[in-house]
């Protein structure tokens, strides 16, 4: 690891370490307010995979670091030197994206995310659970928005030293 910048090399660690008070807020503080109806054993489980899931790719770019074969997170943005960490981050993502897709459209994962909340909007005039409808457009859009991504990914330069 390059040790002159602690944010890049633990980039990974930090999104993990994002996750986990993502899953509590998600099953603690989101519980105690206006979600009395919503089956917290439920939410607790459907939350821990989704987080859980969410931690692969970033699993996948700690060992590349750990292991010495990523330099940073920036190495990302480099798929051109065919880094196989880099592009199994990639893979990764499409997989649990493509979980999150089949979930949503295929086993009735729009309706129970609305349903427990998994998904939730804050305006400064409302809040509340954002609906199967709205769910089912953004899985989508993440599919879109990972193949831009990479696309960008594929053609940016940047200098790793």
């Amino acid at each position: 690891m390059n040790s002159t910048d602690p944010f890049m090399d633990y980039f990974w660690l930090i999104s993990i370490v994002l996750l986990a008070v993502n899953y509590v807020v998600m099953t603690r503080f989101s519980s105690v307010s206006d979600d009395a109806g919503v089956n917290q054993a439920m939410l607790r489980r459907y939350a821990a995979w989704m987080c859980g899931l969410l931690a692969v790719p970033w699993i996948v770019l700690g060992c590349g670091q750990v292991l010495g074969k990523v330099h940073g997170v920036l190495e990302l943005f480099r798929l051109q030197d065919g880094n196989p960490f880099v592009w199994g981050f990639y893979a990764a993502a499409l997989l649990v994206q493509s979980i999150a897709v089949y979930w949503v459209f295929f086993r009735d994962g729009a309706r129970i995310a609305s349903e427990l909340r998994l998904v939730t909007f804050h305006t400064p005039v409302s809040r509340g659970a954002v609906s199967p409808f709205w769910i089912k457009i953004m899985a989508i859009a993440s599919l879109v928005f990972l193949a831009i991504f990479v696309w960008v990914a594929s053609h940016v330069d940047l200098p790793m030293h």
